[in-house]
């Protein structure tokens, strides 16, 4: 029993006493971050649903998310460090990067329906023929 106890007692002093990583030097906040988990979600899906045509591009998704955010692997890894510790901040880039790929799934959604009908309201022009009425009288006489 006395053995146990003080191994409770090793491991909860042990863990106590863990440093919390700094903030990085090269800080991004929380909406820079959730900008950057955005466009890595979308890449992701977009390897996932076509991985042939994403490789005959060439383009590495790490290497594209860096130089359009003008960061490196270093300035990510040590911000993803500093918020995988702090779970309130991490869960707010979390929530902000969803708010971000829902506005653009819906952005999507209503790109689809104006553009759906839109191919509704063109008519094929053989279709018009038919219906135009002085053709119609021209044949008929």
């Amino acid at each position: 029993m006395k053995k146990i106890i003080f191994i409770l007692f090793i491991t909860i002093v042990g863990c106590v006493n863990i440093n919390k990583v700094e903030r990085p030097e090269s800080f991004l906040d929380i909406e820079k971050m959730s900008d950057v988990f955005a466009d890595l979600y979308l890449i992701e899906g977009a390897i996932g649903t076509n991985r042939d045509n994403f490789m005959k591009t060439g383009t590495l998704p790490t290497s594209y998310i860096y130089k359009k955010h003008q960061i490196d692997s270093l300035v990510f890894k040590e911000n993803l460090e500093y918020y995988n510790q702090r779970p309130d901040e991490y869960l707010e880039m979390i929530e902000l990067t969803q708010s971000k790929l829902n506005t653009i799934k819906d952005s999507i959604a209503a790109r689809q329906q104006r553009e759906n009908k839109l191919g509704e309201l063109k008519t094929p022009l053989n279709t018009l023929l038919e219906r135009d009425s002085i053709n119609n009288l021209k044949e008929e006489n």
